[in-house]
């Protein structure tokens, strides 16, 4: 990793561990917006499947169902745990270090 690199990297670790902005996927409504969305996604999958009578097209509306609700379900889980993590990283020796690497 270039200096430059790991002083990009460090300048957004600071801004977010300073940030206590929850993020969308966290809010309560959130996940009734995804299920709503993906039963309507399958719905129209249904829909599609019997006008155009191919059966590829039910597989591609699962896949993107599966692709939707597994890719919120790990930012959901990175949310959590990034909750607990960010109390225990030194900030001050972020700044030090970005002190550092400017001069």
């Amino acid at each position: 990793m270039t200096e430059e690199q790991e002083r990009k990297v460090l300048e957004e670790l600071l801004k977010k561990v300073d940030s206590n902005k929850p993020a969308v996927i966290t809010r309560s409504w959130f996940n009734w917006t995804l299920w709503i969305a993906c039963v309507l996604i399958l719905l129209l999958s249904f829909r599609w499947y019997e006008s155009a009578s191919h059966p590829a097209i039910l597989l591609v509306g699962g896949a993107l169902v599966g692709i939707l609700v597994g890719g919120i379900a790990v930012m959901q889980t990175s949310e959590k745990n990034w909750l607990v993590i960010k109390k225990y990283i030194d900030t001050s020796a972020i700044d030090k270090k970005l002190d550092d690497s400017a001069t």
